[in-house]
């Protein structure tokens, strides 16, 4: 580094577009590390120079300790030679100063160091010879040399102190000297050439003074720099001749450069760019046929459209989505064709949708007479629909499930209400309205699983398709299915439900109309549940349930008032057993009536049961056919089985204490006026609790068969069988008390002798007679 006005070559790169200003060696040292310098493998190749070649260090590349040196022989220190003009020269006794940079010589090449490590290795080193132990260096050895020297010595100065001022300081105002003088300024202005100062002659001078001081300052600095000057020129002069060789040099290199491309690369490379150009070409002509496809699409999707084909016209618009979203993303002139096509498929979508709610009302429609199955032609025109919108795999509320079940409980609730109209008018009963409802319900159902069956037919139309996508959501759409006839299933119950009066009293039942409704109803419900494949406790069985609740309780109430009055005007005379009682009897025993093999008169004098022949009451005429009806409903209403059982037990109970009030009590002889209980009234009584108690054992085992889960409850016939052949026992001892009786009257009047017989004993054969 020269130690004249010269500026260091590091203070700025002179290769980078943008100046920047280095402090320190070292930071121009990094930068060029770091901007212009490239490594390759293991070497270093320097990059500051011209188009990024430097001349002074060869390409191959050198190593890091090489690459250091060459920065600072060549870019650190390049030509910076003593200044001619330099106001200090460089002494002796200045090197005390500078130790470092003399020991540290940068000029110094370092290849004598690494000649042999970097050529065979760093195992390949000089042994420094070993010396013995050396003389002892005291003090006096020195001394001769520093005598010599000390007169010469002086004591280290600063640099500051030794190098004088390179000039004087100018005696000028510091307006003059600072670094913006605006002489426009006013306040500048005045303070430059202060006119209140003085005179004006005395301020010229002043001016004049400060010129001339300027100008001997400005050509002093000349005088001092002449030399560089002059040596700068010289030295333009010469890097304008090289800088012209080298023009000269590097037009040349371009030229034959120019000439290696055309004879070396200039075939391949043209080639290339030929084989660019065609497949360009090719990619173009491919887009241009895909264009050409899509624009023949949109005709054939009308085509399609205007024929009622939407299966095939989704599948068009699928395709063309497909080609825009992957082969023609980008396209300007595309750029709204994908939401036209998206607006076409929702279009679609609502045509298909409205097409095939009127397909689907149409069959579900149909005249109740009109028991055909789906024509062939609709049949196809709906599956294709429906196919349509298993591909469009829309959500729950759009799909085929949803509007069959809407479309179906539409139909359920026209049919229903048809029907009710129909009988409405014919002034039928609600027993009958129900069967009418049910009929219809049942004919809507049919057709609604039958046109379940399409969504299958579909499915097999699009796996033959290859939509993978609807054939994974085969189960869910087989679930929708099954749920869309549940709940046609469902509607249909409640529809039939709501023809259930809620009140009783108003609703007029027999022993025969209700257990027929009630178990049409059942038939019903398990054919429905077979058709919807689902099961489910709906609301017409519950309703029926509750109205046979009501039923039962209205029946027994009925049958126990009945009772009552036919026991309070009883004459406790023996009545003819009609033909049809018993033959309910005999069906009831699962015996056969002799009915049926010949003719019988309408009526006998005794019913017949297990071979024994019995002569009853009217009050026990009526409570055998009452018996009969209990177990006949039991039957038909086996949800009530359990109620029927305690109310028929109640009966049963009710008889037994009636009669043994009004024969064994004597209740009779004040409600039907009769004058005395006798022996035949008790006989008669005691009959007809022997026939119940004999038919008591059939009852119980009738509703131990239909009540399987409350036989328990069955086992309180034992109790009253138990009741009633106590009674029968007491009627029998009030007999024997009255045949006693009247044998001790007649034999204590009874005398041995003649006539003979006796009237006594004539007596005795009379009463005998009688009894």
């Amino acid at each position: 580094m020269s130690d004249g006005g010269s500026r260091p070559v590091w203070r700025h790169c002179q290769h980078c577009p943008k100046k920047r200003a280095f402090r320190t060696a070292d930071e121009f040292r990094t930068h060029l590390r770091e901007r212009h310098c490239s490594k390759e493998g293991g070497s270093f190749v320097c990059r500051y120079g011209e188009h990024d070649v430097c001349a002074s260090l060869p390409l191959e590349g050198v190593s890091d300790e090489d690459y250091e040196a060459h920065v600072a022989k060549h870019h650190l220190l390049r030509g910076e030679w003593p200044d001619a003009v330099a106001e200090a020269r460089w002494t002796l006794h200045r090197s005390a100063q500078n130790l470092p940079a003399v020991l540290n010589d940068p000029r110094r090449s370092r290849r004598e160091a690494d000649f042999f490590t970097r050529t065979w290795g760093d195992h390949f080193t000089e042994a420094p010879p070993t010396g013995g132990p050396g003389a002892r260096i005291t003090r006096e050895h020195f001394e001769p040399f520093l005598t010599r020297c000390a007169r010469s010595r002086r004591p280290a100065t600063s640099i500051a102190a030794a190098l004088p001022s390179s000039a004087e300081p100018l005696c000028l105002p510091a307006v003059f000297l600072g670094p913006e003088l605006r002489l426009e300024e006013p306040a500048t202005f005045a303070q430059a050439i202060p006119w209140a100062a003085g005179p004006s002659r005395l301020l010229q001078e002043r001016l004049t003074h400060y010129l001339d001081l300027v100008e001997v300052q400005l050509a002093r600095q000349v005088s001092l720099r002449s030399d560089a000057f002059f040596q700068a020129v010289r030295s333009h002069d010469v890097l304008a001749e090289r800088l012209s060789g080298c023009v000269a040099v590097v037009a040349g290199l371009r030229s034959q450069l120019g000439r290696t491309r055309d004879q070396l690369a200039g075939g391949g490379l043209r080639l290339l760019l030929l084989w660019r150009r065609q497949a360009r070409q090719r990619a173009l002509c491919a887009k241009l046929q895909l264009l050409a496809t899509l624009h023949e699409a949109q005709p054939t999707i009308q085509r399609l459209l205007a024929t009622g084909d939407f299966a095939r016209a989704l599948d068009f618009i699928e395709a063309s989505r497909e080609i825009l979203a992957l082969e023609l993303a980008g396209v300007q002139s595309l750029r709204h064709l994908d939401t036209q096509l998206l607006d076409l498929e929702r279009h679609i979508e609502r045509n298909m949708a409205a097409d095939l709610a009127r397909g689907l009302s149409a069959e579900l429609n149909r005249p109740p007479d009109d028991l055909a199955p789906i024509g062939q032609q609709e049949e196809e025109a709906l599956v294709a629909l429906v196919a349509g919108m298993l591909r469009l795999g829309r959500p729950a509320g759009m799909d085929f499930a949803s509007l069959l079940r809407d479309e179906a409980c539409t139909a359920l609730q026209a049919a229903i209400k048809a029907a009710l109209a129909e009988g409405m008018s014919q002034g039928e009963a609600w027993t009958a309205l129900l069967e009418r409802a049910l009929d219809a319900a049942e004919r809507v159902l049919r057709r609604t699983c039958e046109l379940a069956q399409l969504q299958r037919r579909a499915l097999e139309l699009v796996a033959q398709a290859g939509e993978a996508a609807v054939l994974e959501d085969e189960a869910q759409l087989e679930r929708a299915r099954r749920g869309t006839l549940a709940a046609v299933g469902e509607a249909a119950q409640e529809r039939c439900a709501r023809l259930v009066p809620s009140d009783a009293h108003r609703s007029p039942l027999n022993v025969g109309s209700f257990p027929a409704v009630c178990r049409r109803a059942d038939q019903c419900v398990e054919r429905w549940t077979e058709l919807c494949e689902h099961r489910s406790q709906g609301s017409l069985v519950l309703a029926l349930r509750t109205q046979a609740d009501r039923f039962v309780g209205r029946f027994h109430e009925e049958h126990k008032a009945k009772l009552g009055l036919l026991l309070d005007g009883e004459l406790w005379a023996r009545v003819d057993i009609p033909a049809e009682l018993q033959n309910m009897v005999d069906q009831f025993l699962g015996v056969e009536s002799p009915c049926r093999k010949q003719p019988v008169p309408s009526s006998a004098p005794q019913l017949q049961l297990d071979g024994q022949s019995y002569s009853i009451t009217g009050s026990t005429l009526l409570l055998l056919r009452m018996v009969l009806e209990y177990c006949q409903c039991t039957r038909d209403l086996p949800w009530v089985g359990l109620s029927l059982a305690a109310k028929l037990q109640e009966l049963l109970k009710l008889f037994n204490s009636r009669t043994s009030q009004l024969v064994l009590g004597a209740g009779a002889l004040q409600r039907v006026g009769l004058k005395t209980i006798t022996a035949s009234i008790l006989a008669l009584a005691a009959r007809c609790l022997q026939l119940l108690l004999a038919f008591l054992p059939r009852v119980k085992a009738h509703f131990e068969q239909h009540l399987a889960t409350r036989k328990d409850t069955a086992r309180h016939f034992d109790v009253i069988a138990k009741e009633y052949a106590e009674h029968v026992t007491e009627i029998f001892a009030k007999l024997a008390s009255i045949v006693s009786n009247v044998l001790d009257g007649q034999l204590a009047e009874w005398e041995v002798k003649a006539p003979v017989p006796s009237p006594a004993f004539r007596g005795l054969c009379t009463l005998r007679s009688g009894l």
